[in-house]
């Protein structure tokens, strides 16, 4: 199994502040070299944990207009299973809502759950004991260097 050290060099770790976390696409990698049968995920919870009513004024040419809007809270949950191929299995859990995602990840809600479950599970499979990456509430897609 690699270490720390041969993770950071393999590009399988993000360093931030001082932390260390390792990017889902590593424990891939890590889970492939380990030997993974499968991977299966099940949507456990998708509801609407708050509505909240939120008054905007716009200030218009023949005077002030009220705007009633409704900011619907979602919620996500997922549950996802690694398969080894000796027959182990390893399960977890994620959710993702917009408290624990970036503005720009909104619409991808799902597919962080999603990969947010299957990294815990993966994590587990090949005994990192890191957090991942995108399991951060600040997670953000790594672009490419020009």
């Amino acid at each position: 199994m690699l270490n720390i050290k041969e993770l950071i060099e393999a590009g399988h770790v993000i360093s931030l502040s001082g932390n260390h976390y390792v990017k889902y696409s590593g424990l891939v990698a890590i889970a492939h070299m380990k030997g993974i049968k499968g991977i299966k995920t099940e949507i456990l919870i998708q509801d609407v944990i708050s509505e909240d009513r939120i008054q905007e004024e716009q200030i218009e040419e023949n005077g002030i207009k009220t705007i009633i809007k409704t900011v619907k809270t979602c919620r996500v949950m997922i549950r996802a299973t690694v398969f080894g191929l000796d027959g182990e299995e390893f399960t977890s859990i994620a959710t993702a809502t917009q408290y624990n995602l970036k503005k720009n990840m909104l619409p991808y809600i799902y597919e962080m759950a999603e990969t947010r479950a299957k990294a815990r599970a993966l994590r587990d499979f090949v005994g990192i004991g890191l957090t991942a990456w995108e399991e951060l509430p600040e997670y953000e897609p790594e672009r490419p260097q020009k």
